[in-house]
């Protein structure tokens, strides 16, 4: 959680939204193809893992007092949202797991670039130091609150629909105590979002210098945008972006088909030779 805050925000947004889900993808294909048994201890302790996971991340973000180190503890509290899923081990939690990739990759990379804007306007990213920009930038405002709303899992947005799907599975489960995590785990990231909020947007103190003449952040705003809108369309179409996520899921649970494209690919470079 320590690398993000001090790459640049193009460089974070990259990175938190596409490196910290090779670990799940890894999980994903050993848990469906490597060892699609029915390994019920281990899946036990693998959701009990991401359950620590979630509430230890999110206590994390809570104590940071810098936007982009509550972001980061916070790729840690989602990674456990994610990891949960496989430990329920079941094609309809896989599904969810996946969604909630897909969600979290846009979600968390725009989230990013939305700090590194508020820290180019503000010349900081210390909530400390930090304030007037609603008044002054009032739609990165609007991107924050829809992006931060999601993270939280408010609906009708994507990050709700894939928790929803999540503890929907554990509710099913009987798994009542990790689904509690979760709710908890929910809350408290929408509270240190409003941390964010509350300090960076919604504060009003004259002192605080908003930087509009920097055009860069004009530039980085049109990319957020775009993540933004994509974002809305994958919470408003869920139910089709949920099918995409249950065909994947099938495959990553069907060990034949894997080993027949790899074996495929293997033998057809091996008759091409070197």
């Amino acid at each position: 959680p320590n690398s993000y805050p001090i790459l640049p925000a193009p460089l974070a947004a990259l990175y938190s939204g596409m490196l910290t889900k090779v670990g799940v993808y890894v999980l994903l294909r050993v848990f469906g193809t490597v060892l699609p048994h029915d390994l019920s201890g281990v899946h036990a302790l693998l959701a009990w893992l991401a359950g620590a996971t979630m509430i230890f991340g999110v206590l994390g973000a809570l104590s940071r007092n810098f936007i982009r180190g509550i972001l980061s503890y916070h790729i840690l509290s989602q990674i456990g949202f994610m990891v949960l899923a496989i430990g329920f081990f079941t094609d309809f939690s896989f599904a969810a797991s996946i969604f909630y990739i897909i969600h979290h990759i846009i979600v968390k990379a725009s989230l990013f670039l939305i700090g590194g804007t508020a820290a180019l306007l503000n010349r900081t990213d210390n909530l400390d130091r930090m304030g007037n920009l609603w008044r002054h930038a009032p739609g990165l405002g609007v991107l924050f609150l829809l992006q931060a709303l999601s993270l939280a899992g408010l609906p009708p947005l994507s990050g709700f629909w894939g928790k929803y799907a999540i503890l929907v599975e554990g509710l099913r489960l009987g798994e009542y105590v990790l689904v509690a995590l979760a709710l908890v785990a929910s809350l408290l990231t929408l509270v240190s979002m409003l941390k964010i909020w509350n300090a960076a947007f919604w504060s009003g103190a004259e002192e605080r210098e908003v930087c509009l003449w920097d055009w860069r952040w004009v530039r980085m705003n049109r990319v957020t945008t775009g993540m933004v809108l994509v974002s809305l369309a994958i919470g408003l179409g869920a139910e089709g972006v949920f099918r995409v996520a249950q065909r994947a899921a099938t495959q990553a649970r069907d060990p034949a088909t894997y080993i027949g494209a790899v074996h495929a690919v293997v033998t057809k470079d091996a008759s091409e030779g070197p």
